[in-house]
């Protein structure tokens, strides 16, 4: 598999297969990406990213021009392919996973794939769901099976792909070493060989890690604000403790594997309650975000909502919390207009052309994304737009409050709150 005249199918040209297969491609192997979104398919044959990521645009512009990268909603492709990725989405549905994606795409796969042929599953699935569903699928064909779990985050994809260690788990030791040799083409970092099980539990443990330790976050981060602290000062300097590694507390978890793997793993093995937990907690952070806006605002008025997206200088609103925040302000009556550097419209809230727009007569700005661009932001100038001068920063993007504001936020101790809780508490252990 190692010869540059490789013939590879890349199924669902998502955040995760797109880049994968431009890769594919810059390595010398013949790509076709498949995907049943008629647009999509079209934009990447005019060698046009249809999201933005750093250096997709030039990488997939080099490969389509050269003829090593094209695109097809046609599964019949799949019939000359050596190998084929499977990248298609995995959501959540009602906590439980939804396998039709990835179904749909391996019967139709199977019906072309020539005999013998290396499929490996890059989408997030359950323990258990390559070896068990995906080669109970393509059983007639015998192939090669194998999944290997994405390492990589928007915004820096490319990179992280190629540099990032992998594990590859086959269905057979075969199966790896091929997969492994696949892989190989274009990672720069250690490529780890297991079986498929590990493998899957590996990607999920990855992100039970991150969902679990950033719910401690958040719960110290409410402590701190009952108790006049700052959390994030609390962080930096639990943190010089050589063994202690404290995350960012925030107004929630996004995107497609944080927030959804627990339930992955937990739809597999129910006796793992901590996740349920972590989950119950990061999941109660927007509302939390917007129930300190309205606490500063007395309630009523105009909010504008900073950043839509879940991650800092992307477009990606996948379970972003920004939604939540937008739905509980929504709920009590508040107005809300958003501004995105990155998003010009979305479902969820009314958008504003620019930042002006948004703090126009805004009672508070609440900050929901950590992007760039709200690091530089004049609040003197935005001040004097403003109805009434109050940042909740949620993302920790200001260090003090501006000069003639107040400055709300998750993880911000109010002294004065903290004065009347310890007070209270006293007088409870008096009595």
């Amino acid at each position: 598999m190692s010869g540059n005249l490789m013939k590879c199918c890349v199924v669902g040209l998502g955040y995760i297969g797109l880049p994968t297969a431009c890769l594919l491609a810059a390595s010398g192997a013949d790509v076709v990406g498949i995907d049943v979104d008629a647009e999509r398919v079209g934009k990447i044959n005019a060698a046009e990213a249809p999201f933005r990521e750093k250096g997709l645009d030039e990488l997939l512009r080099r490969t389509v021009s050269a003829g090593k990268l094209r695109a097809s909603s046609d599964f019949g492709e799949c019939s000359a392919a050596d190998a084929i990725i499977i990248a298609v989405p995995t959501p959540l549905r009602e906590r439980r996973f939804d396998s039709s994606a990835l179904v749909s795409a391996c019967e139709s796969v199977a019906k072309h794939m020539r005999a013998g042929a290396l499929i490996i599953i890059e989408s997030t699935v359950p323990p258990g769901t390559t070896k068990k569903t995906v080669r109970k699928i393509l059983r007639q064909k015998k192939p090669l099976l194998a999944h290997c779990p994405e390492r990589a985050i928007p915004g820096d994809t490319l990179r992280e792909m190629a540099e990032n260690d992998r594990v590859v788990g086959g269905i057979n030791e075969r199966s790896a070493k091929a997969a492994a040799a696949l892989y190989g083409r274009f990672v720069r970092g250690k490529i780890y060989e297991t079986d498929s099980a590990t493998s899957e539990i590996v990607k999920l443990s990855e992100n039970i890690y991150r969902d679990v330790n950033i719910a401690l976050a958040n719960e110290l981060a409410g402590a701190c604000e009952k108790l006049g602290a700052d959390y994030f000062k609390v962080a930096e300097l639990a943190n010089r403790h050589p063994r202690v590694r404290l995350h960012d507390a925030g107004a929630g978890v996004g995107g497609h594997c944080i927030p959804l793997d627990s339930w992955f793993l937990n739809e597999s093995y129910k006796k793992i309650p901590l996740l349920k937990q972590a989950r119950k907690e990061n999941d109660a952070m927007p509302r939390h975000a917007a129930e300190i806006a309205l606490k500063a605002i007395g309630g009523k008025g105009r909010v504008a909502l900073l950043g839509l997206a879940y991650k800092p200088d992307t477009e990606d609103l996948r379970e972003t919390p920004a939604a939540g925040i937008a739905a509980a302000l929504g709920s009590a009556g508040v107005e809300v207009i958003a501004f995105d550097p990155f998003v010009k419209k979305c479902a969820f809230a009314e958008t504003a052309a620019s930042l002006e727009g948004a703090l126009d007569g805004a009672d508070c700005a609440i900050i929901a994304t950590a992007h760039s661009a709200f690091r530089g932001v004049d609040w003197r100038k935005a001040g004097a737009r403003m109805r009434k001068k109050i940042i909740v920063d949620c993302r920790h993007v200001l260090e003090n409050a501006p000069e003639g504001f107040v400055l709300r936020g998750i993880g911000r101790g109010d002294l004065e709150m903290a004065r009347r809780h310890l007070t209270r508490r006293a007088e409870q252990v008096i009595k």
